[in-house]
């Protein structure tokens, strides 16, 4: 499969150029409970993957969820997330060489994620990925987060490209409909379970891509 022929490639970031998700889950596990709350396999997966922090602050105090607590809740998480993620800081295999590859022929790429500025900063750096990114787009540029396509419309119109030159990477369904929702083509990365003939591609990680 021949994915050069974009002239935009906009990526998600966790789960797609890091697998970050094992540590966000332990890391809401952890914090959820220092606030009583049990947070089984079965919640995390319904309620939490996929989502943003302001989501899962309501779904977890519903109208206890003042716009302050949510800050202060997704704060402290994002905090133990990093702090948890450190020691195992890695790129997803294939990734970097990816990224230099389309750098090399000068492709547009834009790093999209619903992270805080905090966690998009920390993973730039941590990975050493920031110098390939034309664009960086965080949970504070957009006020629609995914599965709507608003962050990729709006990297989108910041690269000056239209839907059908562009690719995007994704981990997620909420995220995969956000590219497709976009108009964009997506390719699965690290999630066997979206298997779909909607997706343009699925793979485990970047190294069949390259």
């Amino acid at each position: 499969m021949n994915i050069y022929n974009y002239n935009a490639y906009l990526f998600d970031m966790d789960g797609v150029l890091a697998d970050t998700n094992p540590i966000h889950k332990i890391a809401f596990k952890q914090f959820l409970a220092t606030k009583n709350f049990d947070c089984t396999d079965a919640f995390f997966e319904q309620y939490i993957s996929g989502s943003n922090n302001p989501e899962v602050v309501q779904k977890v105090l519903g109208s206890a969820a003042t716009p302050e607590i949510i800050n202060l809740w997704a704060s402290q998480k994002e905090a133990l997330f990093r702090t948890l993620y450190l020691p195992y800081m890695q790129p997803m295999l294939g990734a970097i060489a990816l990224l230099q590859k389309l750098k090399g022929l000068n492709k547009k790429l834009a790093l999209c994620t619903s992270a805080p500025v905090e966690n998009l900063n920390f993973m730039l750096d941590g990975l050493s990925i920031r110098q390939y990114f034309n664009i960086t787009l965080c949970e504070k540029d957009v006020t629609k987060h995914k599965p709507n396509p608003d962050v990729y419309l709006k990297a989108l119109d910041l690269l000056n490209e239209t839907p059908t030159n562009a690719l995007v990477f994704e981990d997620s369904f909420r995220g995969a409909t956000a590219g497709i929702n976009a108009g964009c083509n997506v390719i699965i990365i690290n999630n066997k379970a979206l298997q779909s003939e909607i997706y343009l591609a699925n793979c485990e990680n970047f190294i069949s891509l390259l």
